[in-house]
């Protein structure tokens, strides 16, 4: 909706704007709630969200026609033969790493350096973080966490505190160059280019992710109170 300078619609067209978009956010709803209520599987949740964009076009915006549909399903094609060649080129780097024990090698160092409790939660993260931007996540959950969780019990830290330091801390290292997989399938869909992302990203991660993943980090009761009020612990 085209608007000069310092002018703002009607309230009632901004009512009219908002309802308007309320079928488009279902999508994430469907993906998100499916997927986490147990009742999709990723792709079936995929499956549903297409479907739903396309009844949504047809019936609530009518707007869809088979040259739109033509149109949309070759992006979705280059976009996700982009995204597979990124998880592709990351994964067999972090298999390569793997291989050679590097972190493993890198583990055993961190341990060896210190045996504070706060020292070892502050390498511990870097280490997730350096592990996060140059390995899969995969790999990272599989092969890192679990020869680094024996040094975290070592100084008290609960397994499920420790699952929760994990994923803060691998979150930034994906957003992280040099590989940042996470970072560049985002503005792959986003249709953004590397400076146009770079920047906001670092942003986001030093004033948001950073400090978000160091309250984690040293606050257990953050990721323990939940489980605990629920009785799982």
């Amino acid at each position: 909706m085209p608007l000069s300078d310092k002018v703002s619609p009607p309230y009632t067209e901004k009512w009219r704007i908002t309802l308007r978009t309320i079928p488009t956010f279902s999508l994430p709803v469907i993906i998100i709630g499916g997927i986490y209520g147990g009742f999709f599987t990723p792709i079936v949740a995929a499956a549903f969200a297409v479907l739903a964009a396309v009844l949504i076009g047809l019936f609530v915006y009518r707007d869809m026609s088979l040259a739109r549909l033509r149109d949309s399903t070759v992006a979705a094609a280059e976009t996700t033969g982009s995204i597979v060649l990124i998880l592709l080129f990351s994964f067999v780097i972090g298999r390569i790493l793997v291989a050679k024990r590097i972190p493993q090698d890198l583990t055993e160092l961190v341990a060896s350096l210190v045996s504070n409790p706060i020292g070892v939660m502050i390498l511990v993260n870097m280490f997730l973080i350096i592990a996060g931007a140059l390995i899969d996540d995969m790999s990272v959950t599989v092969v890192i966490a679990p020869l680094l969780l024996t040094l975290m019990v070592s100084v008290e830290v609960h397994p499920v505190h420790f699952a929760a330091i994990v994923a803060t801390s691998m979150v930034i290292g994906a957003n992280s160059p040099p590989m940042a997989p996470v970072l560049f399938m985002a503005y792959r869909i986003g249709r953004a280019s590397v400076n146009q992302a770079v920047g906001p990203a670092l942003r986001m991660m030093a004033f948001v992710a950073l400090p978000v993943m160091e309250l984690t980090t040293f606050i257990p009761a953050l990721s323990l109170g939940l489980p605990r009020w629920l009785g799982s612990l």
